[in-house]
C-alpha cells in the first residue's frame, strides 16, 4: 500500500512537499495489541498522540511531532511518527514514553521503515 501526504505552501507557485512514501523511515513506529478496540485506539490517537484544542475544536499533534500516519503490518494496526527537525530531546523522549507505557501498545520501534518490520508475532 502506498501512502502519501503533503502540505500546501502559502506560496501557490511552490510545489507541494512530499512528507513520506513506502520507503520513508519513521522516527517512531508502533503497533497496537490485537485485543485493543477501535475506541481505545481512537482515544489514544486523539488524547495521547495529540492534544485537545479548546472548546472541542479537534486536536493538534503533541509538541515536536510533524506527522503521524496509520500503518498496518500482518493485521496489526499502528502508527508511524516523524518529528519536527526542531523537536527537542525532551519532546522526543516524552512521545516515546507515553507510547511505550500504554497497555494497548504491543511494540515500539525507532528509525524504521514501517513496511520492513518483520518480527511481529
Amino acid at each position: 500500500m502506498l501512502l502519501t501526504a503533503g502540505c500546501r505552501s502559502a506560496d501557490q507557485n511552490r510545489p507541494v512537499e512530499k512528507l513520506f512514501d513506502e520507503k520513508t523511515s519513521a522516527d517512531i513506529v508502533f503497533f497496537y495489541t490485537k485485543e485493543s478496540t477501535y475506541e481505545q485506539r481512537t482515544y489514544f490517537h486523539e488524547n495521547v498522540l495529540n492534544k485537545q484544542l479548546s472548546e472541542n475544536r479537534g486536536y493538534w499533534p503533541r509538541d515536536g511531532i510533524k506527522l503521524t500516519y496509520a500503518v498496518d503490518n500482518k493485521g496489526y494496526q499502528g502508527s508511524a511518527i516523524n518529528f519536527e527537525s526542531s523537536a527537542t530531546p525532551e519532546q522526543r523522549y516524552e512521545v516515546k514514553r507515553v507510547i511505550s507505557e500504554s497497555p494497548i501498545v504491543l511494540r515500539v520501534y525507532e528509525n524504521r521503515v514501517p513496511g520492513t518490520i518483520n518480527d511481529l508475532p
